[in-house]
């Protein structure tokens, strides 16, 4: 991804007067979100934008996986922003421990990457290709609330 482009995007929807949450009633929930990003600027980048964007959602961080692991099993998530390739596990190897754990295989997750791949079957894990622009990262955004378990 180029941060500075992602970057430059973010502080200028930030300054644009029109910038505005979606006025989706889903979006304007609270949720709280995890972010299994590796790279310090991908993942701040990220936090700002979503913050810009959805200030009621309450965002924890995971520098990989094995922690994000670790922090959904203290204490479980709405939805989950990771990236495919993290180290010591992969963001695939991620969603396969989620598969296997009662409650959080439920969890709607974006899986980011700059590798190609396949179409992942399980639908409530979408894709965002690396790079990606702020209207790709809304839209993938948007899409966790189609998946969201039904209380």
């Amino acid at each position: 991804m180029n941060e500075e482009r992602l970057k430059l995007e973010i502080e200028l929807l930030e300054k644009n007067s029109q910038s505005k949450p979606i006025q989706s009633s889903g979006l304007n929930m609270p949720m709280n979100v995890l972010l299994a990003i590796h790279s310090k600027g991908i993942s701040s980048h990220l936090t700002a934008f979503i913050r810009s964007q959805y200030p009621q959602w309450d965002i924890r961080h995971a520098n990989d996986a094995l922690e994000a692991y670790a922090l959904l099993q203290q204490r479980s998530a709405d939805a989950m922003l990771c990236e495919f390739c993290m180290p010591y596990l992969s963001g695939f190897g991620l969603l396969n421990k989620l598969e296997k754990h009662a409650t959080l295989n439920q969890m709607p997750v974006v899986m980011i990457s700059s590798e190609p791949l396949e179409k992942i079957i399980d639908p409530k894990v979408s894709i965002l290709s690396d790079p990606f622009n702020t209207k790709a990262l809304n839209e993938a955004l948007s899409g966790l609330m189609d998946h969201l378990p039904m209380s």
